[in-house]
């Protein structure tokens, strides 16, 4: 099970990697990036007649119906083909989310970006017991079906660190990286 949430998450943070998500830029930046690697963004459809039209040029009207149900307060979303299947960009309460779906239009996996402020209080409490002296700059919630894994960014002076944190709350080090001075 570990193996497969890795596996997951790699590819995830990959995926995100190839399509400009992670970048050490402000979020302005982020956007302005992401808008310019997908150009082929297909527009967010609110009618199911619509919604049949934009779906029959790329993207499958399975997981935009599947994409309506499961994110009901999405705002802004942006529809890209991927290699697999396709992905989803969009916001829900002012915070950047990413769906992917497969080629026939079956959720895969989920990514939020939130603050330290929306991590949960365990979860948090978890990772400044033994991280007490570093700044969490990013929380990125990873969900598969039936689980859910939280990546924690986070900082010192000397050093990053991207902490991963189970559900079962079993936490290791996912990567480390030294600052140069």
């Amino acid at each position: 099970m570990k193996k497969t949430i890795l596996l997951i998450a790699a590819g995830c943070i990959s995926a995100a990697l190839i399509s400009g998500q992670l970048c050490a830029q402000d979020s302005k930046d982020q956007a302005t990036l992401a808008s310019a690697a997908a150009p082929r963004a297909l527009p967010a459809t609110t009618s199911n007649s619509s919604l049949a039209n934009t779906a029959n040029s790329t993207t499958s009207l399975r997981a935009m119906k599947d994409f309506k149900g499961r994110f009901t307060n999405a705002k802004g979303e942006q529809w890209f083909p991927i290699e697999t299947g396709f992905t989803a960009t969009f916001t829900v309460d002012g915070f950047r989310q990413r769906a992917f779906y497969d080629k026939k239009g079956r959720w895969q996996s989920s990514m939020k970006d939130l603050s330290e402020k929306q991590l949960p209080r365990d979860v948090r409490a978890i990772v400044k017991s033994t991280y007490y002296d570093f700044v969490i700059t990013l929380v990125r919630i990873i969900e598969i079906p039936d689980h859910m894994v939280y990546l924690v960014h986070m900082e010192d002076e000397n050093s990053i660190k991207i902490v991963r944190v189970s559900e079962e709350y079993e936490m290791d080090v996912l990567e480390e990286f030294t600052k140069n001075r």
